[in-house]
């Protein structure tokens, strides 16, 4: 039997194919495979728990990247197979969560499955649930990874290609965009540019003031052209080493308090274990994308960038 069930979600695509062949007698059990969309960039990864394993066996479960056109941060499927262990009935519980959060899966989908006496597989969903008031729990912020991840991952493609009219429509239409040089924001030092303003980023030659120079402590005073290729695209970060969704992945000597500065923020952080294999990790860097909900969208409210300092 051959059936496909696809079930939409706020948070995430459900995408399950499920097969069972029939078999004769002398024939190996038969199996069935199920499909889940999912990104495992944002820390989120499928689990299985089987209720009676005397009726079914896991036998593969495996991660297949769908960043085949070098998509930044691009999803993929979690991919289950299973056989048939002895006739009757059972459930497989499958569960869409961070492994190292203690609140409730994001998503939890249930199947009844049954092996025949000729352990031939059929399996139907029973139930899904969506969990929206889990992920970043206690902090009201937005917990939709899925759409985070993708409101990032066309902020930096924009950046990429310098298109700062397109940059300006995803900067927030009252507190404009806030520009961190050294992991520590600090709103009296950092440099605010409103919405307006980034649309023409790139014609204002002026220098202006981005804050202080990490070890001389000397006034930053660079031209946006200048702070641009330094402290936010100083590098592809659209091939970044990692991509993480509200977690910081590395931090230096630089204070970090994007989330005490940004408590209602969500953030996007895309890092580099390094640059230059002959500086030995000592030139990591990072951007991390900070976006606050607004009018029922996300919009970027911060940019913060961080790297080895003294």
């Amino acid at each position: 039997m051959n059936r496909t069930v696809t079930i939409l979600l706020t948070t995430a695509v459900l995408a399950a194919t499920m097969c069972g062949c029939a078999a004769k007698a002398e024939d190996k059990p038969s199996s069935w495979t199920i499909d889940f969309d999912g990104n495992a960039t944002t820390g989120y990864s499928w689990e299985s728990e089987i209720a009676d394993e005397a009726v079914l066996t896991q036998t593969s479960a495996e991660y297949v990247d769908g960043n085949s056109d070098g998509a930044v941060g691009a999803g993929g499927v979690f991919r289950f197979t299973f056989d048939a262990a002895g006739p009757g009935t059972t459930t497989v519980t499958f569960s869409y969560a961070r492994s190292w959060e203690t609140v409730a899966p994001l998503i939890t989908a249930v199947y009844e499955v049954t092996a025949d006496e000729k352990l031939t597989i059929t399996a139907k969903q029973i139930s899904y649930t969506e969990n929206k008031g889990t992920a970043g729990s206690g902090t009201g912020r937005p917990t939709n990874d899925e759409t985070l991840l993708q409101t990032a991952n066309d902020v930096a493609a924009a950046m990429k290609a310098q298109d700062f009219s397109a940059l300006a429509d995803y900067v927030h239409p009252e507190k404009g965009v806030t520009f961190t040089p050294y992991s520590a924001v600090n709103f009296e030092t950092d440099r605010m540019v409103a919405r307006a303003d980034v649309e023409h980023f790139l014609s204002d030659d002026e220098e202006h003031h981005w804050g202080a120079y990490d070890g001389s402590g000397e006034a930053m005073e660079l031209t946006n052209q200048a702070y641009w290729d330094a402290f936010v695209w100083n590098t592809d970060y659209s091939q970044a080493d990692q991509i993480s969704a509200n977690e910081i992945v590395q931090t230096g000597n630089s204070m970090e308090n994007l989330q005490e500065a940004y408590p209602d923020a969500v953030f996007v952080d895309y890092h580099f274990d390094q640059l230059d294999p002959q500086y030995e990790g000592m030139d990591w860097c990072s951007l991390k994308l900070v976006f606050e909900e607004y009018d029922g969208g996300l919009y970027l409210v911060g940019v913060v960038h961080g790297q080895w300092t003294i």
